[in-house]
């Protein structure tokens, strides 16, 4: 008699607010809103236990800090510029439910039995799928900042050209999980519980910062997704990177990291996709030495193997870019000395028309008091650079030397220090010709 008469008290106030703007701080127990129109009906504060909404226009409306208990939701129509805040579905039935143009701002489903749930051209704040039976969730269109599908069972996911920062799922049985087209800033794959016919799938998507396990990896197909490999990194290696770990956990996160690149590139070597290959084997490097103690052993095989060999063998622009740097450190070297202190590198020569010093003219010292700073000396010190560097060449007495490029007539002859940096030029020049070769070779296999 109790429980009928609250059911009568809750029928009444629902029918006096029913059409109401707005309805706040209620309680509606055992109800039924079959074809209701709730269109552009707020709710505030308000709980609903075992309540059945089924074929109700939805539309327009707003639910703010709203519970639902035991409840059940069908309807086969979309609903449209709904606005959820605060909204908590809690051991209840959600079935057909489709949401378009509307936004979602901290809305949790927990051990609930989902049947298609989908969200069209929606702005997602914050969604939480906790501990539910799901069938079907298809995201699309979709501004997404924080998507956690946690715990339970789902058959099938869809993520279709959305914008997304976060997105986790783990510690589910999971069957078929699909990103196509968008992008995501972040997304967590951990502890799934495949079937045989389970696939993780990421089609034409725009993937930065992910988290998966190296024991998923099997079921994870990446070989169809976009990589901007400028931004591209596993999300725990880069939170190693701003130091968000102590140095002893980095260390052996990092290790993880090289072991998952190794997973990612052999997976784009057996589907035959060279160029990201290459890429991952890069990232695998780099991880391995990240987890190294850092010490200057460490940093000079850094250097050594990312800069003058290329990552590791594997760019051949990157010795041509180190190569530039090196001629310009060493060019500076030269005008430094001719113009700036009193010690003499080189000689300065001039040379007749067939390329002949001329020997009724007195050599001269490279230094500031007898040749005044000029364009001319600064492309000489420039181009002599470049030659050691590029192409070398001993002369009788073993001494590196210049005849110019373009017709130059000029000679420089390195003498003293000139001659201690130039041979040591030559040398690196050597090292950056055999390391650009080997990276342009493994390149093309």
């Amino acid at each position: 008699m109790k429980n009928k008469f609250k059911l009568v008290i809750g029928l009444f106030v629902l029918s006096q607010h029913l059409f109401a703007f707005t309805i706040k701080d209620s309680t509606f127990l055992n109800s039924q809103y079959l074809s209701e129109n709730l269109n552009k009906t707020e709710f505030i504060n308000s709980s609903f236990i075992n309540c059945n909404f089924i074929e109700s226009n939805l539309d327009s409306s707003k639910w703010i800090d709203v519970d639902f208990r035991l409840c059940t939701i069908k309807n086969s129509e979309y609903v449209r510029n709904i606005f959820l805040k605060n909204f908590h579905f809690d051991n209840g039935y959600l079935i057909d439910f489709s949401i378009y143009k509307s936004r979602i701002n901290r809305v949790y489903f927990e051990n609930s039995s989902i049947g298609n749930l989908e969200f069209h051209n929606c702005q997602i704040n914050t969604l939480i799928i906790k501990n539910c039976t799901t069938s079907s969730i298809k995201i699309r269109y979709s501004n997404v900042q924080n998507i956690k599908i946690i715990g339970g069972s789902i058959d099938n996911i869809e993520f279709i050209n959305d914008s997304s920062d976060l997105v986790e799922i783990g510690h589910i049985q999971c069957n078929q999980v699909s990103f196509k087209a968008g992008s995501i800033s972040k997304v967590k794959l951990i502890n799934i519980k495949f079937n045989s016919s389970s696939q993780i799938k990421f089609i034409e998507t725009k993937i930065h910062f992910p988290r998966i396990c190296n024991s998923d990896m099997a079921k994870i197909d990446f070989t169809r997704a976009n990589f901007n490999f400028e931004t591209f990194q596993l999300l725990n290696d880069y939170k190693c990177d701003v130091k968000k770990f102590s140095s002893s956990k980095s260390k052996s996160i990092y290790l993880e990291a090289r072991d998952m690149y190794y997973l990612l590139n052999r997976q784009f070597q057996n589907a035959g996709i060279t160029e990201t290959q290459i890429q991952f084997e890069i990232l695998m490097n780099e991880a391995y030495y990240k987890s190294k103690n850092h010490n200057i052993s460490t940093w000079f095989s850094i250097l050594w193997n990312k800069y003058f060999r290329g990552h590791y063998g594997l760019s051949p622009k990157i010795v041509i870019y180190t190569a530039l740097v090196i001629w310009l450190i060493f060019g500076m070297f030269y005008i430094f000395l001719g113009q700036f202190t009193n010690v003499a590198w080189s000689l300065y020569m001039p040379l007749d028309i067939h390329g002949k010093v001329i020997t009724s003219v007195q050599p001269r010292f490279v230094i500031q008091s007898t040749w005044n700073i000029s364009f001319s000396y600064i492309k000489y010190c420039l181009l002599f650079s470049i030659q050691q560097l590029l192409m070398p060449s001993f002369s009788n007495s073993s001494l590196t030397f210049f005849k110019g490029i373009g017709f130059s007539q000029k000679l420089l002859i390195p003498i003293g220090i000139g001659k201690v940096l130039s041979f040591i030029q030559y040398i690196i020049g050597l090292l950056l010709l055999f390391n650009f070769i080997q990276a342009f070779i493994r390149t093309l296999n």
